[in-house]
């Protein structure tokens, strides 16, 4: 039949359903199946198209097929580059979530330079807020990870500052951002401030941060 927008809709909700009760298989089978309609009736670098290869690449994740993801989210990225061009919000974002599927599959280098990109870009541009901060701490685990720990803390320093300013320490972000911060301190013999995070962390778990 002709591409139907609204089927399509609802398969999309038929994966997420599938992807809620660890169906993986079942989610990826019907994700894939939107894509192809997608791909064939807007085409391969129409927004919609590319919505449901980011939750493919999420599904893949899943799977331990990270290497996979990095792949669709590679896609996407370029995709995105050539339509919105490289300094847009959503290319940049891209860039940042590609980052970290790069650190997902142990590929450090590489997410980095991604990383240290997606910041230029953000820079480059003047844009502020969430993005920036999330790809801030993609590019402090991709150095600490790469083995360079003193190197990293700069940027975890950073995500924080954004962190006490507009989050809390319950997100998510926030959270991991800490706990980074906390196993790099401990490496490093830091113990004031390993008792300090561990402070931060238990009173956000009991309910009494800021």
């Amino acid at each position: 039949a002709d591409y139907d927008e609204e089927r399509a809709t609802r398969m999309m909700r038929l994966g997420w359903a599938c992807l809620f009760l660890q169906r993986l298989d079942d989610s990826e089978q019907v994700y894939r199946q939107v894509l192809d309609r997608r791909q064939e009736s807007l085409g391969a670098d129409h927004a919609k198209t590319l919505q449901v290869r980011a939750m493919l690449a999420d599904i893949l994740s899943y799977q331990q097929r990270s290497g996979e993801a990095v792949e669709e989210y590679r896609f996407i990225f370029n995709a995105r580059t050539r339509v919105l061009g490289a300094d847009h919000p959503d290319t940049l974002f891209t860039q940042s979530i590609l980052g970290d599927y790069l650190i997902r599959d142990e590929r450090y280098p590489e997410a980095e330079k991604q990383l240290r990109a997606a910041v230029a870009g953000y820079e480059r541009t003047g844009m502020e807020g969430f993005g920036l901060a999330r790809t801030w701490l993609g590019l402090a685990r991709s150095i600490r990870l790469g083995g360079r720990l003193r190197e990293a803390l700069p940027w975890h320093q950073k995500v924080q500052a954004y962190c006490d300013a507009e989050l809390s320490d319950r997100h998510p972000v926030c959270d991991g951002n800490l706990r980074d911060v906390g196993w790099i301190s401990q490496q490093l013999g830091d113990e004031d401030r390993v008792r300090q995070i561990r402070a931060r962390l238990n009173a956000a778990k009991n309910g009494n941060d800021r």
